[in-house]
């Protein structure tokens, strides 16, 4: 099996491990605390909902198994969103990254309506027989909700963002530069870059322009090094190749003015 660690799959791999915890750990937090006269303040979260009774429910057998059927669900959801996150370091799994990173996002969004659920469709429910007149009665399930909508646009911004700079891989140096060529082909037509190179770069088979050239004029000068910028940003070149690109260019431009002043 074919591993390969960078950047990218680092950030995702870690954001998708904690959308798993969260959406796991998340079922600590209450449904439905109610606080009475006369009564201690009394709390249900998802782990209790899965012995499938509740005070809260007393003649819905039907709603608290479908209750504690679905923290079930959410449970084994950010078990596996754990995992996926660790594998995704290792392993490319871009797509099934998103799909685990949504669905996990989506458990607590369900847990946070079973919440509202608790405090409004139940919030004069009586109480093992016992009457309340005065009690409250809230929810604190939306807190997982808003962790995890964080870090689903996290992640979202990193697999967009984050370079996808290799650090490690087991494949052979070919395999590697055969993908770099049809990624840097497959990029050329897209990358908005490319319109601040010169119409003479363009037309080069190379992602990395040639070394400058004397005739270069000052605009041309300065869009390549827009360009180079670019590419050391993207973890293309390095920064040496940068700075040696950087210092040809400014070069040539100090000696293409000094033979125009001489003239």
């Amino acid at each position: 099996m074919k591993t390969e660690i960078s950047f990218r799959s680092i950030a995702c791999g870690l954001l998708l491990f904690f959308i798993g915890l969260v959406a796991l750990l998340g079922l600590f937090a209450p449904l439905g605390s109610l606080t009475a006269e006369g009564l201690s303040s009394y709390a249900e979260n998802g782990f209790a909902a899965m012995k499938m009774q509740s005070l809260f429910y007393p003649d819905e057998d039907a709603a608290m198994i479908a209750l504690g059927s679905f923290c079930m669900f959410q449970c084994a959801v950010g078990i596996v969103c754990m995992l996926g996150g660790v594998l995704l370091i290792f392993y490319r799994g871009p797509v099934l990254g998103k799909i685990f990173a949504i669905a996990g996002t989506a458990a607590p969004l369900l847990y946070m309506a079973a919440g509202i659920a608790f405090a409004v469709v139940y919030k004069n429910t009586q109480i093992s027989g016992a009457d309340f007149a005065n009690y409250s009665c809230v929810t604190y399930a939306y807190v997982p909700f808003l962790f995890s909508a964080l870090l689903l646009a996290g992640y979202f911004v990193c697999s967009a963002k984050v370079s996808n700079r290799i650090l490690y891989s087991n494949r052979s140096e070919a395999e590697l530069a055969g993908e770099e060529a049809s990624s840097g082909s497959a990029k050329k037509e897209s990358d908005p870059e490319r319109f601040l190179m010169p119409a003479s770069e363009l037309s080069r088979p190379s992602q990395r322009p040639r070394q400058c050239r004397r005739e270069y004029s000052e605009t041309e000068r300065i869009e390549l090094l827009v360009r180079y910028g670019w590419l050391y940003r993207e973890g293309i070149i390095t920064e040496e190749e940068f700075a040696q690109k950087k210092k040809q260019l400014l070069n040539s431009g100090a000696r293409t003015d000094t033979g125009g002043k001489g003239a």
